[in-house]
């Protein structure tokens, strides 16, 4: 059985070079549907999270950072972490090319203490977790993914996660890739 961090880890090299033009494209997707519903998704955390300039975010297992890069052409002070090192090298080249002022480190979310406060968290669209390996992070209980927030010592931080979308929104917001 593979390792599930590894997994997350490995992920850009295992979806090929077609995945990863993906991965830098992305939330534009030659399916116009994927697009919408990944557009949908983030007008949806805008206005559940009332997010506007000068507020802080941070997006935890943020892949290749397009929600963490749009939220910083929007003014806030915008943070994405992520286990792999490849997504986050992918993130920060984005951000370089659209000159976007967005941080990206490479982090475990499980052993994250940012040594700070955020005034919200995201956590959306993430892979698997090691705990749960068959279930990702959208579909384990919505009280299993706020302790993973509690977990990265966000004190005071307002989390979304995708499945709110889906329970605010119903089935379009969020469904399953």
């Amino acid at each position: 059985m593979t390792d599930p961090k590894q997994a997350e880890i490995d992920y850009p090299a295992a979806i090929g070079e077609e995945g990863r033009a993906w991965l830098r494209n992305k939330p534009f997707h030659h399916d116009p549907r994927m697009t919408s519903r990944l557009l949908i998704d983030f007008g949806h955390i805008l206005q559940i999270l009332d997010l506007h300039a000068g507020m802080s975010l941070v997006e935890l297992g943020c892949g290749s950072g397009w929600m963490t890069r749009f939220v910083a052409r929007h003014g806030l002070d915008a943070h994405g972490y992520d286990i792999s090192p490849e997504m986050i090298e992918i993130a920060r080249e984005l951000a370089d090319q659209e000159g976007t002022q967005a941080t990206f480190e490479v982090a475990d979310m499980e052993n994250l203490d940012l040594g700070r406060r955020f005034d919200t968290a995201l956590l959306y669209d993430a892979l698997p977790l090691p705990q749960q390996p068959q279930a990702p992070l959208r579909q384990q209980p919505a009280r299993d993914r706020r302790a993973h927030c509690r977990a990265a010592r966000l004190p005071g931080a307002r989390p979304l996660l995708d499945a709110d979308l889906a329970a605010r929104y119903g089935a379009v917001a969020s469904e399953a890739a």
